[in-house]
């Protein structure tokens, strides 16, 4: 007999939690609402991505050039505290012509080996990474890409206001639907934030280059150029909002 006593409790109760939901759900209005906040802000990063690639009959020249020229590189990038280096993808590869027409002899003598690697340079500090990266391109390093960003740090900074900015939104427009549906009482029943990666505004501005070299010597590069843009930072607020009498 006390076998079933514990299963019909648990299916009273059951009916019951049913019974009560029912009765709060019939008497409330169910409002899936989205706002946001956004704030223009002044990018404060830049980033720069050079190469240093190079062909030659083996792959030992290949690598012992890209070798000499990243170390050389690096050792740049240690008097420039401001600057933070990095290296990245590193390849060697056999490049043989194509042309059915070569033998497979004439093919081998063609043969070559081609071999890059890249080095990011990142920093608040334009002076110091635009002259450095100037002196990565003199070495014979090329320029991959330029461009400012907006660092995680300087939008953290931004999301408080901008979160109290989007709640504040969505109760106004909370209200607005509650007085036009003549129900006065309002519940926000649960509250989701997201926050958007900063997005750049004016991406074909964010950084201008120039490969011009210097009138006083053929082997030496102009320094790049680069001009601030600006990001959008974005708080986004989803809720479930409950209207009664």
């Amino acid at each position: 007999m006390f076998k079933f006593i514990l299963p019909l409790l648990f299916l009273a109760t059951t009916l019951q939690a049913d019974d009560n939901r029912w009765e709060y759900f019939k008497d409330v209005t169910v409002l899936n609402l989205r706002a946001e906040a956004r704030e223009t802000v002044t990018q404060d990063r830049l980033k720069a991505t050079l190469n240093i690639q190079h062909e030659a009959k083996t792959a030992e020249e290949v690598q012992n050039h890209i070798n000499e020229k990243m170390t050389e590189a690096l050792k740049a990038g240690k008097t420039v505290s401001d600057v933070k280096v990095r290296t990245g993808r590193y390849n060697v590869r056999k490049q043989a012509p194509y042309d059915r027409k070569l033998t497979l002899e004439q093919r081998q003598r063609r043969t070559t080996w081609v071999g890059n690697q890249t080095i990011t340079l990142d920093s608040a500090n334009r002076a110091d990474i635009l002259k450095l990266a100037g002196g990565l391109q003199s070495m014979g390093f090329n320029m991959n890409g330029l461009s400012y960003y907006l660092s995680r740090k300087k939008s953290d900074e931004f999301k408080d206001n901008l979160s109290t900015e989007a709640i504040k939104n969505m109760q106004a427009r909370a209200a607005k639907i509650a007085k036009q549906l003549g129900l006065p009482k309002i519940h926000f029943a649960s509250i989701n934030f997201g926050h958007t990666f900063p997005q750049a505004k004016r991406y074909n501005e964010v950084a201008q280059l120039k490969s011009r070299a210097f009138a006083a010597s053929a082997d030496a590069v102009a320094q790049p150029v680069a001009q601030e843009g600006d990001s959008d930072v974005v708080v986004t607020v989803n809720a479930e909002v409950h209207l009664g009498r």
